[in-house]
């Protein structure tokens, strides 16, 4: 039943507390003391019953508890001033009644049943028997009737909404499927869920559902956005809800369907549902939590009845809801991923390029140019000549020597002979020996692995040794492999000023931030973990573990 009944119900008997205090003051003045704790222990009752997070979890739970105390307070009155049943009996009427009106006519009928069985045998044995009896059996008969014609409209909207035609079930999930296949964008994915979603919470009549879908902010967990609407005011479109508390925390947390009114927060932020029923859902898989569909219509959904069909239908669609937006999502990530080889393949022609041009090239250059001074040479003063091809000699094997780094850093052929450990102690030495770098080794005997992890192990060394040789201002560098705990670990630790992780990392598709990106990328393709500890003034450590079973 719908939590606006239980609310309507809770401020009458408002109402009802004030007539039975007026009723017993105007007809026994002098017990009104008697009776005045049991209706400030009411009143209190009534107070902390009706507090939101009663109403939002347990609607039927106030109302029967709320009913039955009213149900108390007439008995008692009955007893402690001995009122006419007359009196009594149309005052018994009202809670009863609305007992029947909520959950139904026996359960209405069997309480006066009960509450005239304990006032009749609270009043004297000299009274009419006929005038004790009759005035309950009319409150009897009057709730039963109350709980029959309640019931009648509430029977025919559940069995007309319950009703779908033959076989709309499986052609509208058929035909969702078929849409959201495709679908890559997550605003178009909650669109058409939502248009689904309406009809089936109201087949023959969809056009009178309201919708909408509340999608996670990327970046911020705890922060709602109102990204597709369905026949709800286009104004309401990125509006912000706090996912952390109220009602969508709730659903968020426990992934269970709700059925309640516009009343809860924050849904009563929501203008444009104000008075209507809702059924709020998670979206989410075993996983991942994307977000809410929220449903809302006039009059009773007829949602939370056991068996109903559009119940499970609603679910199934909003679960291939879930499953698409995760499958958008992987797409999404699977585009970003080739864009960063993309872009890191781009920077690695770059950066051979600028070796090229700042190493051998140069060299050449500077041979061609030292052979036309030495034909100069030949005809002026060919006494230094032998001196000069000594020179262009010198040039010609610095040139080999940096070509042969460079082809190196592309394959080392000692990687492919020999493992991981000599191909990284080579470089190492190169690196020492032919550009100075103040760096060393520390391995212990690293068996060998995989020839691709091993590729990928040295690739990423090279990459933090070389920003170490970049940017460490002559400090000193440690290269370290070692194995621990099933894990190869190779480390690259410098002394030199270190720098901002974080601001790295925020600029996206620089130099620096590309070559950490190419790292994490090439950690992940071989199981392993990649962690980068550096700050100012503190120097930088490059860790990478890849555990055995990547290394078949």
């Amino acid at each position: 039943m719908s939590t606006a009944i239980d609310r309507d119900i809770w401020r009458g008997r408002w109402l009802f507390l004030l007539v039975v205090v007026v009723a017993t003051g105007a007809t026994a003045p002098q017990q009104l003391r008697v009776v005045a704790p049991l209706i400030v222990a009411v009143v209190l009752a009534q107070f902390v019953i009706g507090l939101p997070p009663f109403f939002r979890r347990h609607g039927a739970t106030v109302s029967a508890v709320g009913l039955g105390i009213d149900t108390v307070t007439v008995a008692t009155a009955a007893v402690a001033t001995h009122l006419p049943v007359t009196h009594i009996a149309p005052l018994a009427l009202v809670p009863t009644g609305l007992i029947a009106l909520r959950f139904g006519a026996p359960v209405g009928v069997a309480l006066v049943s009960v509450l005239g069985l304990i006032v009749f045998g609270a009043h004297p044995t000299g009274a009419s028997l006929s005038g004790t009896i009759f005035p309950w059996v009319a409150v009897a008969v009057s709730a039963g009737l109350i709980g029959v014609v309640a019931a009648l409209p509430r029977r025919a909207q559940h069995s007309a909404l319950a009703t779908i035609p033959e076989g709309l079930a499986a052609e509208l999930l058929a035909h969702l499927g078929q849409t959201l296949a495709n679908q890559t964008d997550p605003h178009r994915i909650l669109e058409i869920v939502l248009e689904t979603g309406s009809q089936i919470v109201r087949p023959n009549r969809p056009s009178q559902i309201q919708a909408l879908a509340l999608a996670f902010v990327p970046g911020e967990h705890n922060q709602l956005k109102v990204d597709a609407l369905l026949r709800v005011d286009p104004s309401y479109r990125g509006r912000r809800f706090t996912a952390d508390r109220g009602i969508f925390h709730e659903v968020l947390a426990t992934g269970d369907t709700v059925l309640t009114d516009s009343h809860q927060p924050p849904l009563d932020q929501l203008g444009a549902l104000r008075g209507l029923q809702i059924v709020l859902l998670p979206i989410q898989t075993a996983l991942d939590s994307y977000g809410l569909a929220l449903f809302a219509g006039r009059g009773e959904l007829g949602l939370d009845r056991e068996g109903d069909s559009r119940f499970e239908l609603l679910l199934a669609a909003i679960g291939q809801c879930a499953l698409a937006l995760q499958n958008a999502g992987l797409q999404q990530e699977v585009r970003r991923e080739r864009s960063e080889i993309l872009l890191n393949e781009e920077e690695s022609r770059h950066r051979l390029a600028r070796d090229l041009h700042d190493g051998p090239v140069q060299r050449v250059a500077a041979i061609s140019m030292q052979l036309e001074f030495i034909k100069v040479l030949l005809d002026r003063q060919p006494e230094r000549v032998p001196a000069e091809l000594e020179a262009v000699q010198a040039l010609a094997r610095q040139a080999a020597q940096e070509m042969r780094t460079l082809l190196f850093a592309l394959r080392p052929i000692t990687l492919e002979s020999n493992g991981l450990e000599a191909a990284i102690e080579q470089f190492v030495q190169r690196l020492h020996d032919q550009e100075k770098v103040n760096i060393r080794l520390e391995a212990n005997s690293i068996p060998r692995l995989d020839l691709a992890v091993e590729e990928t192990v040295f690739a990423i060394v090279q990459e933090a040794a070389g920003n170490a040789k970049k940017h460490a201002n002559g400090a000193p560098i440690v290269v370290r492999l070692m194995i621990d705990g099933g894990f190869l670990i190779a480390q690259v630790e410098d002394k030199g000023p270190g720098f901002d992780l974080q601001n790295i990392r925020a600029r996206y598709g620089s130099r620096a931030s590309l070559g950490l990106i190419n790292m994490q990328e090439r950690a992940r393709m071989v199981d392993g973990r990649l962690a980068i500890d550096s700050a100012l003034g503190q120097g930088t450590v490059v860790s990478l573990a890849v555990p055995f079973s990547a290394s078949a």
